[in-house]
């Protein structure tokens, strides 16, 4: 039994999405969550901006002590989370990636789309999941630049959101899409406004509960599960705690409280 806490990162607050699954799947695991709230998105950045603000992060997870590390950001994690695999050998880390393979098994007409940030979805890493999973399917790949941002406000009552996903969904109407993967952590936030706008003909797929899968599968095998019934959850960013605080207990649905720290 190994009672330490697994670190989950994130560029934002799109990780709390993971995080509930992670919370699903292992209720007796104490969690650190962390999110790089002043470099925020990731999306607009280049790869190596988007490593190197990882690295950090993950390093002051490893410091902390965590357990097992999950980058539950699809940017960060197709842009290098073999690059941090090496970096941080003695480490568990689990990365998220959009999930193009269940999409391809499910979907009846042949034609899916994925919808992620502008930098997932010019990635190598999507590509090569894209063409190995997607023989004879019709993919079609957008990224928003704008959307994790405006989800990161927290204001879903206003009109931004929805204009904003109006200029993708008509796309992916046109070619006839039957199933949907939301390749940011950020998106199942908006799922049922998404699912609103395709009135709920389109399945809607994200990682996260496959992400909490693999964690379990992990800490199983290496003999890291824990047995805490008194499991905490702390929270931490690099920007503004008070207004990061109240945008993650808007999004949980509970109180949560983030402490700064600088790296």
């Amino acid at each position: 039994m190994n009672n330490s806490p697994i670190g989950i990162f994130d560029s934002g607050l799109g990780g709390l999405t993971v995080l509930l699954e992670i919370r699903k799947k292992l209720p007796k695991e104490s969690i650190i969550y962390f999110a790089d709230k002043k470099n925020c998105p990731f999306g607009n950045k280049t790869q190596q901006e988007i490593r190197d603000f990882t690295v950090l992060a993950l390093r002051w997870l490893v410091k902390n002590h965590v357990k097992l590390i999950v980058v539950a950001c699809n940017t960060a994690s197709t842009m290098g989370i073999q690059y941090y695999r090496k970096l941080f050998p003695d480490m568990e880390i689990v990365g998220v990636v959009p999930a193009v393979k269940t999409a391809a098994l499910i979907t009846k007409n042949k034609h899916i789309g994925v919808f992620s940030t502008k930098m997932t979805s010019h990635s190598p890493y999507l590509k090569k999941l894209i063409n190995t999973y997607c023989e004879g399917i019709k993919v079609v790949n957008l990224g928003s630049e704008k959307l994790a941002e405006l989800i990161e406000k927290g204001n879903f009552n206003g009109g931004e959101i929805t204009d904003e996903l109006s200029k993708y969904i008509t796309t992916f109407q046109k070619n006839q899409i039957d199933a949907l993967v939301l390749g940011c952590t950020h998106y199942p936030f908006i799922a049922k406004i998404i699912e609103k706008l395709f009135k709920g003909k389109v399945k809607l797929i994200d990682s996260g509960e496959a992400v909490a899968r693999r964690a379990a599968s992990v800490l199983k095998v290496k003999r890291m599960v824990g047995g805490r019934f008194d499991t905490t959850e702390k929270y931490y960013t690099t920007a503004d705690t008070e207004k990061t605080s109240d945008i993650a207990s808007f999004l949980l649905r509970k109180s949560v409280h983030f402490d700064k720290i600088d790296l």
